[in-house]
């Protein structure tokens, strides 16, 4: 199969169906992404900080006005009910607190004055937006989890290309149709579907990364970073839960430590720290 042709099959967690497929970009299309990002992101970083701060603040009216489509989607991809419903509430929240801030930490920021170790040196502080950021998010909270760190990539100037993960595609069709609502906005955001091939074509293209996923993968995004001498920012977890069915055998198991007998055990401790009602007499 070429890379053009390419579908990937995604599975309901509802009902374990496949009931949607999903075409990646190909690698020329990933590169032409990035290319317009780029050149967008150009006008977008020129723009005083009060107007991204203005169509961001819209952005987020825009995810709050379109939740329920958002979160059905989420709880569709994820198979969480409050969770999702949450995190539209979370992200438009998490963008208004960016940008009731975002002047002062880059004031906090600033370095005017005499070098502390080299007097005669005068330092000023001049930030300079790093051009393209690429997302690789995970499918736990994959709304929340993917924004995260887009969020003050792009008050800050940057443009981004987010990839979620392939496990829970189904929002992104909702979330951009918010990104498109705020013209400002549309030409210097924008994401993908696709798998860890995906992954590596946006990371061929971009200026810096950012990965939430497992060790395995995240040692290979390192890597591939690496070569290209590109920072990448990982938070590698593992944490994936695991059913099992009653069926299976557990063929092995980890052993609970022995706790000393002058030690108390957690569950004592958890008694200790539970309130006491005491019974009035009266």
């Amino acid at each position: 199969m070429t890379d053009a042709t390419r579908t990937l099959p995604v599975r309901n967690p509802r009902t374990g169906e496949i009931d949607l497929h999903i075409t990646p970009p190909t690698a020329d299309e990933i590169k032409a992404i990035c290319a317009k990002l780029r050149t967008a992101q150009r006008v977008w970083a020129r723009r005083p900080l009060a107007e991204r701060v203005k169509a961001m603040s819209a952005w987020a009216n825009e995810i709050q006005k379109n939740a329920a489509a958002i979160a059905e989607a989420d709880g569709t991809d994820t198979g969480f009910s409050h969770t999702s419903r949450a995190s539209t509430h979370i992200v438009a929240l998490s963008i208004r607190g960016w940008c009731e801030d975002v002047a002062q930490i880059l004031e906090r920021a600033q370095v005017t004055g005499a070098s502390p170790v080299m007097p005669t040196v005068q330092v000023r502080s001049q930030f300079v937006p790093i051009p393209l950021l690429g997302v690789i998010s995970p499918w736990n909270g994959p709304l929340m989890m993917s924004l995260m760190d887009a969020v003050p990539a792009l008050l800050a100037g940057s443009a981004a290309i987010i990839k979620p993960s392939e496990v829970t595609p189904r929002f992104v069709g909702p979330i951009m149709q918010t990104i498109r609502a705020v013209p400002e906005l549309a030409d210097v955001i924008t994401y993908v579907v696709g798998d860890g091939v995906t992954g590596q074509q946006i990371i061929e293209n971009v200026d810096v990364v950012c990965f939430t996923g497992s060790v395995t993968n995240g040692r290979k995004v390192a890597e591939a970073c690496a070569r290209r001498f590109i920072p990448a920012f990982l938070e590698l977890g593992g944490k994936d839960p695991v059913k099992r069915q009653r069926r299976q055998r557990v063929t092995r198991r980890r052993r609970r430590p022995e706790v000393p007998p002058d030690r108390p055990s957690v569950a004592d401790l958890r008694r200790a720290d539970r309130p006491r009602r005491h019974r009035q007499s009266g």
